[in-house]
């Protein structure tokens, strides 16, 4: 077993922050147990590993949290932004296999669609992480200014971004090719919340010119969580073609 301690600050209710200590003990084959200040926080089962971070961010919907009727303790870093040869060894560790098996046991039909889509998820997934980092970088340069009231504006954004990635994982892990075809739907009204948010956040940023700062920055998190969608929607159209061998790329759906 493994036990991993910290210290580190929190994001609360009224956007001040306090100290709390974190214990991790556990490991990925049995699962985590995560204590706060001594106390049971959170259990994680089994597959989760730990990644040693370079530097912390919030991600984009905390900004707005100190607005919420309840108090919301958030460790500030939730959203790590991790070494990047991590996650890109991850990346390469399934594209090896991917090619282990296609060269030792030689798959055909629905074989080897999974392996070929599964290969190319995966570079999509890790292309969704740099966007999550790009989001928690600039969270991090908006809260050196100061906490916004515009960052709820993107919380609608977020919640399509979110969901349509959440479904497109979920598709691949069911199988479920309609689930994966309603994405391509779903990313038209995310598209065209995208429009109108950008739309807005340059008007302000026009009006106020100076002082404009973070709502540049979040002109640029909203372009992230737009691309989010994208990439779930290529998702999507892998597990199309794993179930039903149609490749619906670059169509009018």
């Amino acid at each position: 077993m493994n036990t991993v301690e910290f210290s580190a600050l929190e994001y609360t209710k009224d956007a001040s922050f306090c100290q709390a200590s974190y214990r991790y003990e556990g490991d990925p084959k049995t699962g985590w147990q995560i204590l706060r200040d001594e106390k049971e926080q959170l259990v994680l089962p089994k597959g989760y590993r730990l990644l040693r971070s370079i530097r912390c961010g919030i991600c984009s919907t905390d900004l707005a949290r100190h607005n919420l009727p309840y108090p919301l303790p958030q460790i500030t870093g939730h959203e790590v932004i991790a070494e990047d040869e991590v996650v890109d060894q991850l990346e390469k560790d399934i594209d090896e296999v991917g090619m282990a098996v296609m060269m030792r046991f030689n798959p055909v039909a629905s074989d080897l669609r999974m392996v070929i889509s599964s290969m190319s998820m995966a570079r999509a997934i890790e292309r969704v992480g740099d966007h999550a980092v790009n989001v928690a970088r600039l969270a991090r340069r908006i809260l050196k200014i100061g906490p916004i009231q515009e960052a709820k504006m993107l919380e609608p954004l977020y919640t399509l971004a979110a969901g349509q990635f959440r479904d497109a994982i979920a598709s691949y892990a069911d199988g479920n090719q309609q689930l994966g075809l309603g994405l391509m739907e779903r990313d038209q009204e995310l598209d065209k919340l995208h429009k109108r948010l950008a739309k807005s956040l340059r008007g302000l940023i026009e009006e106020r010119r100076e002082g404009s700062e973070p709502l540049i920055h979040l002109l640029f998190v909203a372009r992230s969580l737009e691309r989010i969608g994208d990439l779930a929607v290529n998702l999507g159209e892998e597990v199309v073609f794993i179930e039903s061998a149609e490749d619906v790329r670059h169509t009018q759906h």
